[in-house]
């Protein structure tokens, strides 16, 4: 009976141990996700603002320079601004994109958390009983 119940004890601490490391892992998670939706969202909106005012700015000065140069060039100078606004915006996506990529991964502190628990684990698996 005293080894049935020891048993018992040693599992059920086990099983606790091993709820209350999951419930650490999960929070971490759910910080790592509350701070990568904040950075993501900021990065977001700067990025629009900044997108949209770069945009009507692009739209103003190719009309003032097709206008000032429509006489001369026709549409010579049309083409010529559609080419610059061109070259900006793919240099601005190429930007975004190299920025996206810099970001850490999502969940990555937790992600190595779990790795390091499970290495644990497995050598506490292949240690023999005391």
């Amino acid at each position: 009976m005293s080894l049935d119940a020891g048993l018992y004890d040693s599992l059920r601490r086990t099983g606790g141990s091993l709820l209350a490391l999951l419930q650490t892992r999960a929070e971490l998670a759910a910080l790592e996700l509350g701070e990568a939706g904040g950075r993501v969202l900021g990065a977001l909106l700067l990025g629009l603002l900044g997108l949209m005012l770069v945009g009507f700015a692009l739209l103003g000065l190719s009309a003032a320079v097709v206008l000032a140069a429509w006489p001369h060039w026709g549409l010579g100078a049309l083409l010529a601004v559609a080419a610059v606004d061109l070259a900006i915006g793919l240099a601005l996506l190429a930007g975004m994109r190299a920025r996206l990529r810099a970001m850490p991964p999502l969940l990555d502190d937790s992600l190595r958390e779990l790795q390091r628990d499970a290495a644990l684990l497995q050598r506490a698996g292949r240690e023999p009983p005391r």
